[in-house]
């Protein structure tokens, strides 16, 4: 049964409450009139209406900066590879990485800055060598042979009019100079509230950020681990992951495939292959085959062997016929009848 007594109770405390807030809303408009009153009667009609309208211009220009804030999310596409399930979907897949990445943006801002307006703009720009990147996706089995890139890129375009796959140029630093660009203009843009730096395994982007640390406005993103002038610099920013959008690991590098592929084509065996010919080996042309084949053609007759010879010297070139640092000059043929035909060479 209800004790009517004890809600009743209960009930005056809470009116008590109620009044008590009521008395406290109260005190502060009175205060706040009161503060007013005595600004106005110090500075003068004048310029108390003049702070009003000041008051009044500021309170729209942070309205509409809050309308035109962003924030800048930048991708370098060759260090920081999208997973390779979003890589093999294709279209779908460019539009899922593209969706997955901006609420990862959202809420890694959420958390760091509840401040920001929850209208703020997410400008996504990733820059890549699109034909060097296709063909390393293709050499680690990400991608076949006969797949191109074009549908992810196509696809990740399309999912919001504010993300881009820009192809930044067919060499090594294209994607760093476009990214370095973007970086420096949109550091000094007032409007740019966060920038969102996704290149964490390239030691280049160092020089860019080492005179910004400590800077409450940028942010790092780790996929593969930082590489080591990063992570020195790392600490002096907020940093934090999309392990469902980026890759935890590199990908094989261009290099590497290729001499995988090279050590794998020397270690299969030639029999294997039903178009190799087998081309008959030359004998090695040397010093004593020389020597020998000119002996051969020059060396007389002996007759009698029994008869004591007289000493002949045969002189003749063996020089090669390409060019050799060693000079040869002259070769002795000396006949001696107990000990046959020697030959002695002299450089």
């Amino acid at each position: 049964m209800i004790d009517l007594l004890e809600v009743k109770r209960r009930y005056e405390a809470v009116l008590a409450v109620e009044d008590s807030r009521d008395k406290i809303l109260q005190n502060l408009f009175a205060q706040v009139e009161s503060l007013q009153r005595a600004l106005q009667n110090t500075l003068g009609d004048a310029k108390f209406q003049e702070l009003k309208k000041y008051k009044t211009e500021y309170d729209d220009l942070r309205l509409d900066q809050s309308k035109l804030s962003f924030v800048s999310v930048l991708v370098d596409g060759d260090c920081m590879n999208f997973n390779d399930t979003l890589i093999r979907q294709g279209y779908n897949g460019g539009r899922k990485a593209a969706m997955l990445l901006r609420k990862s943006v959202e809420r890694h801002i959420r958390d760091i800055d509840p401040q920001a307006s929850p209208n703020i703009q997410y400008r996504i720009r990733v820059y890549a060598n699109v034909p060097g990147l296709m063909k390393t996706y293709r050499e680690a089995h990400i991608l076949r042979s006969n797949e191109a890139l074009d549908p992810f890129i196509r696809g990740f375009n399309m999912e919001n009019s504010l993300c881009d796959f820009i192809d930044a140029g067919n060499g090594k630093e294209c994607s760093d100079v476009k990214i370095r660009a973007t970086f420096e203009q949109d550091i000094l843009d007032v409007h740019c509230r966060r920038i969102v730096f996704c290149g964490s395994t390239d030691n280049g982007y160092a020089r860019i950020l080492g005179s910004h640390q400590g800077s409450n406005r940028i942010s790092l993103v780790q996929g593969a681990p930082f590489a080591w002038e990063m992570e020195q610099l790392a600490s002096e920013f907020q940093t934090t992951s999309f392990p469902e959008v980026f890759r935890s690991t590199k990908l094989p590098s261009r290099a590497s495939s290729f001499s995988a592929f090279k050590t794998a084509s020397a270690n299969s065996s030639p029999s294997s292959s039903p178009t190799s010919l087998s081309t008959p080996s030359t004998p090695k042309r040397n010093y004593a085959t020389i020597a020998k084949s000119n002996l051969q053609a020059t060396s007389p007759t002996r007759t009698n062997r029994s008869k004591r010879s007289k000493i002949s010297v045969i002189t003749f070139d063996i020089s090669p016929s390409y060019d050799t640092h060693i000079q040869f000059n002259t070769v002795q043929l000396n006949n001696y009848e107990d000990r046959g035909t020697a030959v002695d060479i002299i450089f």
